[in-house]
């Protein structure tokens, strides 16, 4: 095995485990943002059976549901951003052209959009 191609692969490996280590982070922060909006709409329901027996209690999980889905949204942006600084600097230290757009951007920015407008929603409706 040549040496070119031991480094194509080496190269190849190192991007692969960037992919996936970024594909954790979504994975992270859907499990993150599905929590918060189950907290959410689960504090809402039960709010509403204690206020039909009369022992309503002041409404807190309803915060913290957005929270967490806020906390999602910009954990995500942060870890997307270092992605795809890591991506560029990968590329840069084995003398190949940056990619234009990382392999893992598109479906990280529709996660962080989405959690940006899923807090919105709940704070809206909450």
């Amino acid at each position: 095995m040549s040496e070119d191609s031991r480094t194509e692969l080496a190269w190849q490996r190192t991007a692969w485990a960037l992919e996936r280590t970024q594909l954790s982070w979504v994975r992270t922060s859907f499990a993150i943002g599905t929590a918060g909006l189950a907290l959410d709409k689960g504090s809402a329901a039960l709010y509403q059976a204690k206020l039909l027996d009369g022992a309503g209690w002041v409404e807190g999980g309803h915060y913290v549901g957005v929270a967490m889905n806020l906390l999602a949204a910009i954990q995500l942006a942060f870890a997307t951003l270092r992605y795809c600084q890591r991506e560029q600097s990968l590329a840069v230290s084995y003398g190949y052209r940056p990619p234009r757009v990382p392999a893992a951007l598109p479906i990280s920015l529709i996660v962080v959009f989405t959690g940006f407008i899923v807090a919105g929603v709940l704070l809206i409706a909450g």
